[in-house]
């Protein structure tokens, strides 16, 4: 009956699907909210406003990156499409358009003097019935929209349609 108890729990997990994300280095993304690999987390606008967990160390500073989604897992090879460098505080509004419905990867990394951290990334393990997947060293994911939403609503607005 115990046997028979556990086989039924660990099928019931299985058969429900579980992910784990475990991040890597000293910051942990706010928003955008890391998406899978296959499943990139929807952004509304073409110009973010990209936010991090802050570094324990007050003195700290953050260096940014976005890549080119087919860059990204070689990223440290490649330079990124768009890099910032000492920004004080635990967030960045880009200050390019990127391209609509587009996938692309971002990361940051802490900066203390001339010590700088690895890139940020996360690790995940996905577990279900018929699959098990994982990926390792990921930066985070993120997709553009087709249209930028805040130049819609601000549209809307103008014209009376809005709120």
């Amino acid at each position: 009956m115990k046997r028979l108890s556990v086989v039924m729990l660990m099928s019931l997990v299985f058969l429900s699907g579980c992910i784990l994300k475990v991040y890597n280095g000293d910051t942990k993304p706010i928003y955008p909210e890391v998406g899978y690999s296959n499943w990139p987390t929807r952004i509304n606008t073409l110009t973010p406003t990209f936010r991090w967990q802050a570094d324990t160390k007050a003195s700290s500073t953050y260096d940014f990156a976005i890549w080119d989604e087919e860059l990204g897992f070689r990223m440290k090879s490649r330079l990124p499409i768009y890099y910032k460098e000492a920004l004080p505080q635990p967030e960045h509004k880009i200050e390019v358009s990127l391209a609509p419905n587009t996938s692309y990867v971002w990361s940051v990394r802490s900066r203390s003097g001339d010590k700088v951290s690895a890139w940020a990334t996360y690790n995940y393990y996905a577990f279900a019935v018929v699959a098990i997947g994982w990926g390792t060293n990921m930066p985070y994911k993120f997709k553009t929209p087709e249209v930028d939403d805040k130049i819609l609503e601000s549209a809307d607005v103008k014209t009376g349609k809005g709120k």
